[in-house]
């Protein structure tokens, strides 16, 4: 083999690694928006814990989330504690079941302030730590029906500040059964023709 094969060899060589790894590339993406589409709340959960480093990742996700103005408005309070979970249940007349805090390994309660668009913000946060979940392997579900009674009676215990309000409490862990709709938990979704519109 002369110079210039090697040369023509070694760039061949390259040329497939680089394909190789944009088709592995174009893969992710498509596994990725393949979840996404299937994904439906979860409505069981097994009993095990969602690993610590896992969780920080979720967290940390959550934390770097845009905000309007960065006023990062947001304050998560991460739970593992089944009684307590189980106080808030049994305080907020939440059933065991589909909306049960008990039924995850793990609640992260998503509070924000009131300020401009803190809703909006902290409602975009706790989506990308459910996605980040859910790319993690894991199952979410996200309920707001217990916030009220958390900002009633549970702030202390869950050490959130005083100028925050718990807004939603997402539900992590592995799922024991197939998901269903995130609305009424047996029903399909609405064609996205119904929901979608282009303007060009």
């Amino acid at each position: 083999m002369n110079r210039r094969e090697a040369i023509t060899g070694a760039t061949c060589a390259v040329l497939g690694l680089v394909g190789a790894n944009v088709a592995r590339g174009e893969d992710r993406k498509d596994d990725f928006v393949k979840r996404l589409t299937e994904v439906r709340s979860a409505t069981k959960f097994t009993d095990e814990s969602v690993s610590e480093n896992d969780l920080t990742n979720i967290l940390q996700i959550g934390a770097n989330s845009p905000s309007a103005l960065n006023r990062q408005p947001w304050f998560f309070v991460a739970v593992t504690d089944r009684q307590l979970l189980a106080d808030i249940d049994q305080a907020a007349k939440i059933k065991a079941g589909r909306l049960s805090l008990t039924g995850s390994p793990t609640v992260v309660f998503v509070c924000g302030d009131d300020t401009d668009y803190a809703r909006f913000d902290v409602g975009a946060a706790c989506d990308r730590m459910s996605v980040t979940a859910i790319w993690l392997g894991y199952g979410t579900k996200t309920v707001a029906s217990p916030c009220p009674t958390v900002n009633e009676k549970f702030k202390e215990r869950l050490g959130i500040p005083e100028k925050y309000n718990a807004y939603a409490a997402l539900l992590i862990g592995k799922e024991e059964t197939p998901s269903a709709d995130g609305v009424s938990g047996a029903t399909s979704r609405v064609p996205i023709e119904e929901k979608i519109s282009r303007v060009k």
